[in-house]
C-alpha cells in the first residue's frame, strides 16, 4: 500500500469505519438517484435533497464533508444556497461543488463561494474525480 495515496491518507485520517459524507442537492430525481448511487459505490455516505432550502437546512444539521449543489433549483437556487452556507459559521468552511447546464453561471457560483464548478451534462467518473480531489486537497491541508 502506498501511504502517500490521497485515498489511503483520507481513510487513515477519517478512521477506517467512517466514510466521507456528501450532501447532494438537485431538483431532478434522476440525477439524485444516479449520482448518489454512483458516489455511494465510490465510498461516500450520501444524503440527498431536492431544493436549496433543504440543502442549507441539512448542511447545518448534519455538517457534511462536501456539498454538491445544482444551480437551478426551485425556491432558493444553488447560488443563494451557497451564499447561505458560506454565511453560517458552522458550514462556512465546508467545500461546495456546483453544477449547471449554463456555463455563464460559473462566475456567479465563484462569487457565491463555490470551490468548484462542473458543467452539465457531466459524466460520473469526472464527478467522482472532482469529489476525490476535494477530499485529497482537504486532507493535505
Amino acid at each position: 500500500m502506498d501511504a502517500t495515496h490521497p485515498f489511503r491518507r483520507r481513510l487513515r485520517t477519517m478512521g477506517a469505519m467512517s466514510r466521507p459524507r456528501v450532501l447532494l442537492a438537485d431538483d431532478d430525481p434522476r440525477v439524485l438517484s444516479v449520482v448518489s448511487r454512483y458516489l455511494d459505490l465510490e465510498g461516500y455516505e450520501m444524503s440527498t435533497v431536492s431544493d436549496g432550502e433543504a440543502a442549507v437546512r441539512i448542511a447545518e444539521a448534519d455538517l457534511p464533508d462536501l456539498i454538491i449543489l445544482d444551480i437551478m433549483m426551485p425556491g432558493i437556487d444553488g447560488i443563494e444556497a451557497c451564499r447561505r452556507i458560506r454565511a453560517n459559521a458552522a458550514t462556512a468552511q465546508t467545500p461546495v461543488l456546483m453544477f449547471s447546464a449554463l456555463s455563464e453561471e460559473a462566475e456567479a457560483a465563484r462569487l457565491a463561494g463555490a470551490d468548484g464548478m462542473l458543467p452539465k451534462p457531466f459524466n460520473l467518473p469526472a464527478l467522482a474525480e472532482a469529489v476525490k480531489t476535494f477530499f485529497a486537497t482537504r486532507t493535505a491541508s
